[in-house]
């Protein structure tokens, strides 16, 4: 009777032994946990990927800058001519069509500001309500 209390006594802390060790296993350093435990850590630190970069041929590259610098090559001549023919459609006019044109561009500049003012105002005001 006694042999088999030491079997089973046996038996049980070898169980408990290998259920200690079982466990121990899965700490990331093992046994050896001594140190800091703020450098031990169950999760590892998640590293930030950059996005890759796709880059083009030189030769596109070079390409879509050369078209860029055509479109506002092409922009500034329109913007130059547009300022000419409207300098050149009031020299034309007689005299009181001329005064005509610059009171009218005038009033429309005063309404313009006197409605975007209007406008800024109530803006402000709504945003004071809601502070």
């Amino acid at each position: 009777m006694n042999f088999y209390r030491a079997g089973r006594f046996a038996v049980s802390f070898s169980v408990m032994f290998l259920m200690c060790i079982a466990s121990y296993s899965y700490v990331p350093e093992g046994l050896s946990a001594a140190g800091n435990p703020a450098e031990i850590s169950s999760v590892p630190p998640q590293i930030r990927k950059k996005p890759n970069k796709i880059k083009k041929p030189v030769s596109s590259a070079r390409a879509i800058k050369k078209q860029k610098a055509e479109e506002r090559k092409r922009e500034r001549e329109s913007q130059a001519q547009l300022k000419a023919d409207r300098k050149r459609h009031l020299e034309i006019q007689s005299s009181a069509v001329r005064e005509r044109i610059r009171q009218n561009k005038k009033d429309t500049e005063t309404r313009y500001r006197a409605k975007k003012k209007a406008v800024v105002s109530k803006n402000k005001k709504a945003g004071r309500k809601y502070r």
